[in-house]
């Protein structure tokens, strides 16, 4: 018998380790193998047991769901954390080009990778935004269709045009308060 450590439990963990061992040792072809007990390290992690990370889908896996400009999208800027609550952005798409890795053109100026998972919380339905209960998916995943023609540029000079609001009003505000005192 082999000992492993100096004390009275490492000699017991040992006796365990070597009747676990023998056990092992004398299974033979008669075993039930669907009677046999598996402790947490033998379970799955998943029960997704054909789960592929490799395999990012294709084209084929799409949804008919589309994105189109006027539709109201929600998302998480990636400059922040998953699901950090002041990274959650809702904007109204200006335009769709299904090619390249950014295919959407958002009023607020932000250039979001394909991969990004956006809902659509409002969608144009015959010139009216309607609600829409959507749900996250990565964008290359919505049926992408070019339209509009609003560049990152025009999204960017209507977030400044909108600061520049903000600020006037702002400053005017002040400039009351300043002559008030």
């Amino acid at each position: 018998e082999v000992l492993y450590g100096h004390n009275a439990h490492s000699s017991e963990v040992a006796e365990d380790k070597r009747v676990q061992f023998e056990l092992a040792e004398n299974s033979d072809d008669d075993v039930d193998v669907d009677n046999i007990e598996m402790d947490d390290l033998d379970v799955p992690y998943t029960q997704a047991i054909t789960f592929d990370p490799d395999d990012f889908g294709n084209i084929e896996e799409r949804s008919n769901e589309p994105i189109r400009p006027g539709d109201v999208i929600e998302y998480y800027s990636p400059i922040f954390v998953a699901g950090d609550s002041r990274g959650l952005r809702q904007v109204s798409v200006l335009a769709v080009d299904q090619i390249g890795e950014t295919p959407l053109v958002l009023s607020n100026g932000e250039v979001i990778p394909s991969n990004t998972k956006v809902k659509r919380i409002k969608v144009m339905l015959e010139g009216e935004l309607v609600d829409h209960p959507g749900i996250f998916r990565p964008i290359y995943r919505f049926k992408l269709v070019k339209k509009g023609s609003a560049t990152a540029a025009d999204a960017i000079a209507m977030e400044a045009s909108r600061f520049g609001r903000i600020m006037q009003k702002q400053m005017s505000k002040l400039k009351e308060k300043a002559q008030a005192d």
